[in-house]
């Protein structure tokens, strides 16, 4: 794929870097390099002020999601997926993405949660002031896209697809379930 001379990722820029993501939607996972300015967070992409309505992703392979059924991996030199139907990014494991946060501060909670969104489970925390519920900050956060953390992804439909683990992800506000525990 990369052999093509008209390749962006032959052709980087001094100021443009390549980073491994993955792209959730309702019905398919997709993964390959993100294009970036080398001064840009690529795992905070999707929460910037100029976020194009579609993410281009190269050397990019996608699986169609149908319940337990999952498909093999389609490849393609480009693949454009609409901001729109993003419902979750996150960096490629094993990568790990920069905190942003402080954990020392004070007067926040990380509360675990699972964030259903297509047919994956996000297992992860959600950062929160103490005097907060997540049903509170859902109704005041206008962000399309929340930070969660220390993340477990998986598949329960299908046990042959191993849970991935990031420490960074994030998740369109309005477009998954959240289940909180206890």
């Amino acid at each position: 794929m990369t052999d093509n001379p008209n390749n962006p990722l032959a052709n980087l820029s001094e100021e443009d870097r390549a980073t491994a993501i993955m792209v959730h939607t309702a019905n398919s996972l997709s993964w390959g390099k993100m294009i970036t300015k080398k001064a840009i967070l690529a795992e905070r992409y999707l929460i910037g002020a100029t976020v194009p309505d579609f993410i281009s992703i190269y050397s990019a392979q996608t699986i169609a999601l149908s319940g337990a059924q999952i498909s093999k991996p389609t490849k393609y030199n480009e693949l454009h997926v609409p901001y729109d139907a993003i419902s979750a990014f996150h960096l490629m494991p094993p990568a790990e993405a920069t905190l942003d946060y402080d954990p020392s501060e004070p007067n926040r909670l990380m509360i675990p949660f699972t964030a259903h969104t297509g047919t994956f489970h996000f297992n992860a925390k959600i950062r929160v002031g103490s005097q907060t519920t997540i049903q509170t900050m859902l109704g005041v956060t206008k962000s399309d896209f929340i930070s969660i953390y220390d993340v477990e992804i998986c598949h329960p439909s299908n046990p042959n697809m191993k849970p991935m683990n990031v420490n960074f992800a994030m998740i369109r506000r309005t477009a998954v379930l959240y289940g909180i525990y206890g």
